[in-house]
């Protein structure tokens, strides 16, 4: 399941970057705040704006944050991806 979220480094979203993904039907758009990685997922074949956000869930903007938003996305890819 790594392969399917092959994420930028912590860096990317340490500097504040938002990352948009898919892996299947799953999509997914992850954003960092001031001390959390936000993460929202949808399988609609449409952009976040008019998506239907199904699951959302907030991480520790560190390295093992990064790790657990990883770990996250594959039980949601599991959900709703397929």
């Amino acid at each position: 399941m790594d392969t399917l979220f092959s994420l930028r480094p912590f860096d990317f979203f340490s500097n504040r970057n938002t990352y948009t993904g898919s892996a299947g039907r799953l999509r997914y758009l992850i954003s960092p705040g001031e001390e959390t990685l936000d993460v929202q997922v949808w399988n609609q074949d449409v952009c976040f704006e008019l998506a239907q956000i199904l699951e959302s869930a907030s991480f520790p903007l560190s390295p093992e944050g990064l790790a657990e938003t990883r770990v996250w996305l594959a039980e949601q890819y599991r959900r709703f991806g397929t």
